[in-house]
């Protein structure tokens, strides 16, 4: 019988700041935004029963409270919403709180993520993350534990408590416990998963009562440098924002659906290449100069180009991105004494243009490409050599959190029936004319949004998996998306390249967003 350990009830909280208020406001009504990552893996029925990946979670939980946190706001206060964490008081409360956010079944990988992406919510301000366990219907923890079984897994978690980065972390350290941790504890390895829950406990109790325990994170705000100090300074910054943002120039987009359904529905079109054409293409990237992940944006510039022909306009096109701002961040965050918890939301963005026209020399189409690609490369270097990246990070946050405040503001008086539009000017016989921006306003649609995760291999310990007879073989992730959503992702898994495209069908012409598919698959055989 294990020790009872107990710990007096505290209760943390911090408010949101602007970059996790720009993913919270939007997310309420629907959950745009919300995660999901899916891994496909095979590993001996007795390592991955419901209790010990229940038990896995309940530490996973502890490490990193957010994950068991929710979000307060008082209705219409736009301006404070806060994350509040109460620690459980013993290992057992918190097993039984985290059974909450675990559900454990026989549903195939496809019906798990269609229903995290079409079906109702799964999560809300109340209820942070869930973990989903699926396993084959005949297989059972009485099963010969030699015996390798298929199984997979669903982590969802909003965005505003972390990003993807800190998903695939947390699910590396899941898979670390169920290896690390004997099924048949003994003297060379005592320690059970409800030993490691029980040790991990009572060091953050003693931790609490000393008052040295930061149970929240901090965001990404209080972990990069605060630049804009002094007035002259600060209006340097915001130009030279202004003066970027007035570069994002795109004037293309995927035609709608004629008579479009309402309704979203978002479907997935997966590619992945074997080891050996993955090793291929990763050679040539190198041998020119350039990543993967700035030869897909050329490829999605090429394949839309192929689409329009002749018919495309003069305005170059415009895709958008966001990027792992984690080696920019302090790891002893603004205020603390020392290293913080890693899962938090630490992500900035940036947007690529390219040209819109396609030579009409066929011949030259490989070296135009290889030529893209490298000026994808520099527009990626500038944007993370910039000295104003920290400025452009602060005010970008505070922009989208801004921006988020003012349509909550709209989306709730529309839904408490009270809304009007903003009144027009009045004429005036005498009005004064309007000074000219600064920065002219130039069209800024853009085609798509690229995730592109690069090599994700690093982040899991394939060889310490393999010890205890567990195999990861595929992984899919993405975000519960709004109405007219559409997400490219790249990615290097278990030696293979994969390709995704998650976008919702309702609102697209189908042909069009098939071609321009076709097309980049095509373009991985044409320029490699």
């Amino acid at each position: 019988m294990p020790k009872k350990l107990t710990a007096s009830p505290e209760v943390y909280s911090r408010p949101l700041a602007h970059s996790e208020l720009s993913y919270f406001l939007p997310s309420r009504e629907d959950g745009v935004n919300d995660m999901y990552l899916h891994l496909g893996f095979k590993a001996p029925a007795a390592l991955v029963t419901a209790e010990r990946v229940l038990e896995a979670w309940t530490v996973i939980r502890g490490r990193h409270p957010l994950l068991a946190s929710t979000v307060k706001m008082d209705p219409w206060n736009y301006e404070h919403a806060s994350f509040v964490y109460t620690p459980p008081i013993s290992p057992e409360a918190a097993i039984a709180e985290a059974r909450n956010s675990f559900s454990f079944g026989h549903a195939s990988k496809d019906i798990l993520i269609d229903s995290f992406l079409n079906g109702p919510r799964t999560l809300h301000p109340g209820h942070l993350s869930h973990l989903f366990l699926s396993a084959d219907p005949y297989v059972s923890s009485s099963e010969n534990s030699t015996r390798k079984e298929r199984f997979d897994l669903l982590i969802c978690a909003t965005h505003y408590l972390a990003d993807l980065t800190a998903v695939h972390m947390i699910a590396d350290e899941l898979f670390t416990l169920l290896v690390s941790c004997p099924l048949t504890p003994s003297p060379a390895t005592p320690n059970s998963i409800y030993a490691v829950l029980a040790e991990e406990f009572t060091n953050r109790n003693v931790e609490q009562l000393r008052g040295e325990w930061e149970a929240l994170p901090s965001p990404l705000e209080h972990r990069i440098p605060v630049t804009s100090i002094g007035k002259f300074r600060s209006a340097v910054h915001k130009l030279d924002y202004a003066r970027s943002q007035s570069r994002l120039i795109g004037g293309h987009a995927f035609p709608r659906a004629v008579g479009s359904e309402d309704r979203k529905h978002t479907v997935l079109l997966q590619a992945s290449f074997t080891n050996e054409r993955t090793k291929t293409i990763l050679k040539q990237c190198k041998a020119n100069g350039v990543t993967v992940n700035n030869c897909l944006f050329a490829l999605c510039g090429l394949s839309w180009s192929k689409i329009n022909g002749e018919k495309t306009n003069d305005l170059p096109l415009m895709m958008y991105s966001a990027c792992n701002m984690r080696a920019h961040c302090n790891t002893i965050p603004e205020g603390k004494q020392k290293a913080d918890d890693s899962c938090y939301l630490a992500i900035g963005y940036f947007n690529i243009v390219l040209p819109s026209f396609l030579p009409s020399d066929p011949s030259s189409h490989r070296s135009t490409f290889w030529h893209r690609a490298k000026s994808v490369k520099t527009q990626c270097r500038d944007f993370n050599d910039t000295p104003f990246m920290f400025s452009r990070a602060h005010l970008m946050a505070a922009e989208r959190g801004n921006r988020a405040k003012v349509w909550a503001k709209e989306d709730d008086e529309k839904a408490a029936g009270i809304w009007s539009p903003p009144p027009k000017p009045a004429p005036s016989q005498a009005q004064e004319p309007k000074p000219e921006p600064l920065f002219p306003k130039a069209p800024s649609k853009a085609l798509l949004g690229l995730s592109l995760l690069g090599n994700l291999d690093p982040t899991y310990n394939h060889e310490l998996y393999k010890t205890a007879g567990l195999t990861l073989e595929s992984l899919t992730t993405g975000p519960r998306q709004r109405r007219g959503g559409m997400l490219l992702y790249g990615y290097t898994f278990a030696g293979k390249l994969w390709l995704m495209l998650s976008y919702d069908e309702n609102a697209f012409d189908k042909a069009t967003v098939k071609a321009f598919w076709d097309g980049i698959i095509g373009g991985l055989g044409e320029y490699f």
